[in-house]
């Protein structure tokens, strides 16, 4: 019977093992990127509107 060779695996090696391996990962993070900035320019307006509408009952 063959002896299996336990090895530790290391954060680096985890990481690498757990990182995406598509040549399409720039693409993927720039839609990412791209994704998280519209939800904040809505999440701004939102805020703006409401920061607005708050005002003008104070009136």
């Amino acid at each position: 019977m063959p002896q299996v060779q336990k090895t530790e695996m290391t954060e680096k090696d985890l990481a690498a093992r757990m990182a995406p391996n598509d040549e399409n990962i720039l693409l993927m993070r720039r839609m990412q990127h791209s994704n998280f900035w519209q939800v904040w320019r809505v999440t701004n307006l939102l805020l703006k509107i409401k920061r607005q509408a708050r005002e003008e009952e104070a009136w």
